[in-house]
């Protein structure tokens, strides 16, 4: 089942919790605020356990869908949701990876829920 969740992201740091369930296969769109341009930009997702942990469950490539709107999508897998996580609380942060111009665009937790069918 695939899930498109709108979010806003900003060079400040924005603060989103993400709340999917195990098994989904859910996109992030995510549209920065205020708007930038952000073509060329390399941006990745990452999800740990706790937000202190120093390796990571899960790290995921961005994707820019307009670059001079700002706006660009992550996507998990259901594999990903199902298997990697499974069902419990993590911390995740996008980042711009971006060589010389790293930052931090969005934080939060992410909560992995059990899915009432086919559990």
């Amino acid at each position: 089942m695939a899930k498109t969740i709108a979010l806003a992201a900003s060079e400040a740091t924005i603060l989103n919790d993400l709340k999917i369930y195990k098994g989904e296969a859910p996109t992030f769109s995510f549209t920065m605020s205020p708007v930038v341009d952000i073509t060329g930009w390399t941006i990745s997702m990452t999800v740990k356990r706790k937000g202190t942990d120093t390796s990571a469950l899960l790290s995921v490539s961005g994707t820019i869908v307009n670059g001079p709107a700002g706006t660009f999508t992550v996507a998990l897998t259901t594999t990903q949701t199902k298997t990697t996580l499974g069902v419990g609380q993590f911390a995740y942060d996008i980042q711009r990876t971006t060589s010389g111009s790293e930052n931090v665009l969005s934080i939060g937790r992410v909560s992995v829920r059990q899915e009432s069918l086919n559990a």
